[in-house]
């Protein structure tokens, strides 16, 4: 049995659409969602999340082929008040349904923290605001399924923005510092 009601109407969708020849997203544990029905599905879960977080501004949801975050909102330029938040289909397709709550729970803090001022936009902030939503467990685990999409070669360090002479510096200067600390602590 289904824990997720929509699951049943998005199961029945995508088997009318799979049948309709429509271009569908496999994904990585045999669900089949057809584009246009993973937005639908993905648009359900943002606004029941709005709801629950009293957020007033309209977010719209593309499914997308690239995101080099592989979901993330931001303001509609052109429809000022408005937000989109846009997922690459190839994560969609990977994730289990848990985990696509917890994605958008995630998006919706970055709308929240932009909705309400003077808040500082940061990944922290968004992750408390989504584990009033969800749990930090399912976060963790999206979390863990972003790094190994998206893990490169050169490690956290340039996932986390931090350029190699830079990390080499900080960690020269964390070593120092934690010398420098235990010598003073010695009689």
């Amino acid at each position: 049995m289904c824990r997720a009601p929509w699951l049943r109407c998005v199961a029945l969708v995508t088997l009318i659409a799979g049948w309709s020849g429509a271009p569908a997203l496999a994904g990585q544990h045999g669900r089949l969602y057809d584009e246009r029905t993973a937005a639908v599905v993905v648009q359900q879960l943002v606004d029941r999340g709005r709801t629950r977080l009293a957020i007033a501004a309209p977010v719209d949801v593309v499914v997308v082929a690239t995101n080099a975050r592989l979901a993330s909102v931001q303001p509609r330029r052109e429809a000022p008040g408005r937000f989109v938040l846009s997922i690459e289909a190839r994560f969609l397709g990977a994730l289990e349904p848990d985990d696509l709550e917890a994605v958008v729970a995630h998006e919706l803090g970055h709308v929240w923290i932009y909705t309400h001022r003077p808040y500082l936009q940061t990944e922290q902030l968004a992750n408390r605001i989504a584990m009033r939503l969800v749990s930090r467990q399912r976060l963790e685990r999206v979390y863990e399924q972003m790094w190994n999409a998206t893990a490169l070669p050169s490690g956290l360090a340039s996932f986390l923005g931090v350029d190699a002479a830079a990390s080499n510096e900080i960690e020269t200067a964390a070593h120092g510092a934690d010398a420098l600390a235990a010598a003073q602590r010695q009689p």
